[in-house]
């Protein structure tokens, strides 16, 4: 028996799969009914059963490829989820299982159409609806490997604003420019279009949270990956939502899941939000089979991020910490990063806080521009690509503090992480600046040298 066969069958016994059965129509499989919804084909044209090896059932949800990607996601008898399929990835084929019938086709007369401000609740913050000029048409585009973008265009005729793209959970991406085209520059060659919304074609649902929740993990030496990719789902299906409360927990069970391929996980955090702080708190113990396996402390350039994306502008201007190896990133005004890194000894129990400044301005902002001979003035988000303010930097004038300890540094950039190339020390009475990395510094040793 092949290796992929041996762990098929494991996590077959070890999630509980039905044996096969005579259930032949969608009645026979009652947990469908939360899945599919008959009144839009968009996400279940049809619903067909599968077996493997003459013993196990397998339902498997075909999209309607007309509005969203050519694929569909897999699920157990028991309406466990097992895998996505994309255009570049057949989980079907993967299993081979056998086809036995199909049990339910959707009516094609009913909608198929992608709700996309309930899709992405950051669009309800992010345009205006009823200005069609600088908002006029929102577009959808995935690639084979089921990574989304989104873009904002503007109407030419009365606005002169660029199109911009953004990432799936609303952080911005790339602007278009007069010599500057975002989709020629990232060679989106196998992108495809499966939504748009036209400014005017009707207003938008509410915002289905407050608050959206996506974690990411990056060993060192690797890129950045999203937790539900660790188990071959698409970036934002471990994604979670909640609703702000000065009273309630908003993520009591932070990065639980079931159904997955290793079973049921139990949270690792409760995440508390207040006006003025984040608080994390480990939830399991030594003994939890799945988490037992990340307690430790975090080696360097080790990093575990969580992403909060707020419906509408979180008007935090800067934070600290109480752990040293946490610290607090704003991406936008609606995102910000509570990033975990080198240092963290992460046990049962642990906890952290991080106090927020969200007063309604910041006592300093920090830009960093180049301009080199005969070049004009550009900021140093623009050079990745970056809107201007991209990669400003916010600090509170402290006597006894550094304000801007690690000037310039940024993280995922095309160029990969980079480190600070200032500490910027402010007092009343002056500006310090030191120069931190040294010769062999792969990003900043290009720059060393005499100002021509």
């Amino acid at each position: 028996m092949k290796l992929k066969q041996k762990l098929l069958l494991i996590c077959i016994i070890i999630t509980g799969t039905l044996l096969s059965s005579n259930a032949q129509s969608l009645e026979d499989y009652t947990w469908l009914n939360s899945v599919i919804d008959t009144e839009n084909c968009c996400d279940n044209q049809s619903v067909e059963l599968y077996r493997y090896a003459n013993t196990f059932d397998f339902i498997y949800i075909q999209n309607d490829a007309n509005c969203l990607w050519e694929g569909g996601r897999l699920y157990d008898a028991n309406g466990a989820f097992w895998c996505f399929s994309f255009p570049d990835y057949d989980c079907l084929g993967y299993y081979n299982f056998d086809f036995i019938n199909t049990i339910y086709t959707c009516d094609q007369t009913q909608t198929s159409e992608v709700d996309l401000f309930r899709q992405y609740p950051w669009l309800n913050s992010t345009i205006n609806t009823n200005d069609c000029c600088s908002n006029n048409e929102v577009t959808v585009y995935r690639n084979n490997k089921g990574h989304e973008f989104i873009s904002i265009a503007t109407d030419s005729n009365c606005s002169t604003a660029n199109d911009k793209f953004y990432l799936d959970n609303g952080q911005f991406y790339c602007e278009n420019g007069p010599n500057y085209n975002c989709v020629q520059l990232y060679g989106f060659s196998d992108i495809q279009i499966i939504a748009t919304w036209t400014c005017g074609d009707g207003q938008p649902e509410p915002p289905v949270a407050d608050i959206t929740l996506r974690n990411t993990l990056q060993d060192p030496g690797e890129p950045e990956v999203t937790y539900a990719s660790l188990f071959g789902q698409a970036d934002d299906a471990y994604d979670e939502f909640a609703t702000f409360s000065e009273t309630e927990t908003e993520f009591p069970t932070a990065l639980a899941q079931t159904g997955t391929p290793a079973g049921d996980i139990s949270g690792l955090y409760e995440i508390d939000l207040t006006e003025t702080s984040i608080e994390f708190t480990v939830l399991p113990d030594e003994s939890n089979p799945f988490w037992m396996n990340v307690f430790g402390v975090f080696p360097a350039e080790k990093f575990d991020r969580y992403y909060f994306t707020f419906a509408e502008p979180h008007n935090i201007t800067s934070a600290s910490s109480d752990n040293s190896s946490v610290n607090l990133r704003i991406d936008s005004e609606t995102i910000v990063v509570v990033e975990i890194s080198e240092g963290f000894d992460l046990q049962p129990g642990v906890s952290f806080l991080i106090t927020l400044n969200n007063e309604a301005g910041t006592d300093i902002s920090l830009r960093n521009t180049l301009q080199d001979p005969g070049e004009p003035e550009v900021t140093y988000a623009s050079l990745f690509g970056q809107a201007d303010d991209a990669y400003d930097e916010f600090a509170t004038l402290s006597e006894t503090e550094t304000e801007f300890p690690t000037a310039l540094a940024q993280t995922g950039t095309p160029a990969g992480d980079i480190s600070g190339l200032y500490e910027i020390d402010l007092t009343e009475t002056s500006i310090e600046f030191t120069a931190l990395p040294d010769e062999s510094n792969p990003f900043w040793m290009n720059v060393f040298g005499i100002f021509p």
